[in-house]
């Protein structure tokens, strides 16, 4: 999962998702996609996407995003366009940034992967962010000045490919780890009736 909002009762087990298409695209070409793309603000004209996913609007964007969304080309991400995902990377390839509602959305993950700076309009889980097994650097959560200095500065992509692909070789570890706690289970002592009940409860909430 990607976070402990779903669930702060049961173990959580991260696997990191292989994304075949944009390996290939890094791995075709790493000077493209991990060449600094320079100081973003001075462009006269920005191309940036924007993404909703299961999020929603609740306060307008800062003053800053707001300049910034005037001064550019937009183009909208939804659940049917692009239909596949080479035509989402080729999307993606052609903007200087992605604005998203959704913070736990992986499209902000795989923009992040493919050197476009961040921005989402909610926070997300502050406590488990510091914890995730892979480099979040490219998205700012709500945070202005870190994204403005994404827009600056750029971003380290090769440091974020970097921990993807060391995400996906601790895919098999984490797997052993949680089947060895699942085996664990039978041994512990059987929760009270009315604990049952509650941890049921709770986890058909979630």
């Amino acid at each position: 999962v990607y976070s402990p909002q779903v669930s702060r009762i049961f173990r959580q087990l991260y696997l990191q998702p292989k994304y075949p298409v944009i390996e290939e695209l890094i791995e075709g070409n790493r000077d493209f996609y991990f060449k600094p793309k320079g100081n973003l603000l001075k462009k006269k004209k920005l191309n940036i996407a924007f993404y909703q996913g299961k999020g929603k609007l609740k306060k307008p964007y800062p003053k800053f995003i707001q300049k910034l969304i005037k001064k550019s080309n937009t183009s909208l991400i939804t659940r049917d366009y692009p239909s596949s995902k080479y035509g989402l990377y080729s999307l993606l390839s052609e903007q200087d940034f992605l604005i998203s509602l959704d913070p736990l959305t992986s499209v902000n993950y795989e923009a992040s992967l493919l050197g476009l700076p961040v921005y989402v309009n909610s926070s997300w889980d502050e406590n488990f962010q510091d914890v995730f097994p892979v480099s979040l650097e490219g998205i700012s959560f709500e945070n202005n000045n870190l994204f403005m200095e994404m827009l600056t500065n750029g971003v380290n992509t090769k440091a974020i490919y970097n921990s993807y692909k060391k995400g996906l070789s601790r895919n098999s570890k984490n797997l052993d780890d949680f089947f060895k706690w699942l085996k664990r289970l039978s041994t512990l002592r059987k929760p009270e009736n009315d604990e049952l009940k509650t941890i049921a409860y709770t986890h058909n909430f979630y």
